[in-house]
């Protein structure tokens, strides 16, 4: 056999396996991408609380135009993550028919959900009918902890979890 001949057919077949790889990297390109996206936000997370659990069971009522704002002038923003995160983490308890009987409650107090409104709002363990936070009088509206509008496990679960550890912007 012609020596010429063995080195260009092995630097084609060296070509031809290159170039496979080459495209079967391409072509599985948009499938990682795609992988990506669909990725869960871990339990625990304030994503995974936003995405799962304020942006599909409370947004409806907590935005600026929404019944907690419009009926009771509670200021609580769950429009976007970014609002959400700040209502919750910088705001006090607003809502004019109990900041007369909670005042200076934090809605989240990092690391504390026996003294976050929130937890004591949805989670009936932290739930108290008269001095919440140890303030005088003090009780978390109880719609939110009856049935219709119960919270599942993993969601009371994962907003404790946040809280208890430190209510990161994660």
């Amino acid at each position: 056999m012609n020596p010429k001949f063995t080195i260009i057919s092995r630097f084609q077949n060296l070509s031809l396996v290159v170039l496979s790889l080459l495209l079967l990297t391409l072509a599985n390109c948009g499938k990682i991408e795609e992988a990506a996206k669909t990725v869960e936000p871990a339990a625990g997370t304030f994503t995974y609380i936003y995405t799962k659990t304020l942006k599909t069971e409370c947004i409806e009522c907590h935005t600026p135009t929404g019944a907690a704002t419009l009926e009771k002038r509670v200021a609580i923003d769950f429009t976007t993550q970014a609002l959400a995160y700040k209502t919750l983490t910088e705001g006090l308890v607003a809502a004019t028919d109990t900041v007369l009987i909670c005042p200076n409650v934090k809605l989240v107090a990092s690391g504390s959900p026996s003294t976050s409104y929130l937890a004591g709002l949805l989670l009936t363990e932290y739930y108290k009918s008269n001095d919440f936070a140890d303030v005088s009088g003090c009780a978390p509206d109880s719609v939110h902890t009856e049935k219709k509008n119960a919270l599942s496990t993993v969601e009371k679960t994962s907003i404790a979890d946040w809280i208890t550890n430190g209510a990161k912007n994660n």
